[in-house]
């Protein structure tokens, strides 16, 4: 049976796995864009007399059932997927989100891989930053399931009015309490894990690591606190300096600072191989290394940041090399004149 096939079935079958408030829903096929490879197709389900509904991916259920399992237990997992996900969805009367004031201070950033996500940057406003782009959402706060969030779109933002600018310096503003930010060091971070998981320590367990992860408060989209001026000034004071950015997912990301790390083509080639073998694609940012330079303000990538300082290495000898060569220049301009009889001082002897 292929996919389409497969859909057809499914809505078909599907009101007779709802709940009677259910059974008269509209039901229709739908394609859902999302960023980090998470798009999908699917259908979508309005409840008669609402203008909100849910759509729902169909292509785990359809490998489910290429892979076995009973027409029946699918249908029974799809629906109750349904069910509890409209009950998130009513905790929301989501017709605020037309009002820009009424969001406008529920404004959070995410920053994802320009590359990887090329094709869904076309129809939501983003700023680059290097290889990444910063884009925006509106926070809707916990639900049973996690973190509940909507997309700022072009279509969104026209709608509201903005420009790309100001949605921009709207969405920093709101950052300052809607996605805090905190910088721990790895060893606080393995010290908590270990004591969560409820190990007996009879001796303290001691770790030694020049490492810093920095995250957010609900440890949600955490890599968004590079497009936050603020938090980069924070990390260069708890860090006493410069320091490389290691893009451990888009909901971390880890620190090193300078005076400890190696050279970069290594932490290139650490972050690959990371991303490769343990880091899920839809949580992966990007395979490139990064480093702030506090005195300056300037976040680049790692090579760039050789570069320049090549460049400025370079300059430096050149203007040594020019003083040096103007120094030598007025020796020889000096060693030229002639000595005139009688300008010589006599030394003088002092008597005691």
């Amino acid at each position: 049976m292929e996919f389409n096939e497969f859909r057809e079935k499914v809505k078909v079958a599907l009101p007779d796995f709802l709940t009677d408030d259910l059974r008269n829903a509209e039901i229709k096929d739908t394609a859902v864009n999302k960023l980090q490879g998470e798009s999908y197709s699917g259908i979508s389900i309005t409840p008669e007399g609402s203008r909100v509904g849910v759509s729902i991916n169909l292509e785990d259920a359809f490998l489910d059932y290429q892979t076995g399992s009973q027409f029946t237990a699918v249908m029974n997992r799809l629906a109750d997927t349904l069910v509890g996900t409209l009950g998130e969805r009513n905790q929301f009367d989501l017709g605020f989100l037309a009002d820009y004031s009424a969001v406008k201070n529920m404004l959070t950033v995410e920053v994802v891989g320009k590359d990887q996500n090329a094709e869904m940057l076309q129809s939501v406003p983003h700023q680059e930053m290097e290889d990444l782009a910063a884009v925006y959402r509106i926070d809707l706060g916990e639900t049973e399931n996690g973190n509940a969030s909507v997309l700022i779109t072009n279509e969104m933002m026209r709608n509201y009015g903005l420009t790309q600018d100001q949605l921009h310096q709207d969405a920093l503003d709101a950052s300052q309490h809607t996605m805090k930010h905190n910088i721990r060091s790895m060893d606080e971070v393995l010290m908590g894990m270990v004591q969560s998981m409820g190990i007996d320590q009879e001796q303290p367990v001691m770790f030694s690591s020049p490492l810093y992860v920095a995250t957010t408060e609900r440890d949600m989209y955490g890599a968004g606190v590079l497009a936050v001026p603020s938090f980069f000034d924070d990390a260069a004071e708890k860090l006493d300096g410069n320091f490389y950015v290691l893009p451990s997912s888009v909901h971390e990301i880890l620190l090193l600072p300078d005076r400890f790390a190696p050279e970069p083509q290594f932490l290139k080639e650490m972050v690959q191989d990371v991303n490769a073998n343990e880091v899920d694609p839809k949580d992966r940012l990007s395979d490139n290394v990064y480093h702030y330079d506090a005195k300056e303000r300037i976040f680049e990538l790692a090579e760039k940041y050789e570069c320049r300082m090549e460049e400025k290495s370079k300059d430096k000898k050149q203007e040594r090399h020019s003083v040096l060569s103007e120094l030598g220049n007025k020796q020889k301009e000096c060693s030229g004149f002639e000595k005139k009889p009688g300008r010589t001082p006599k030394k003088t002897e002092m008597e005691i």
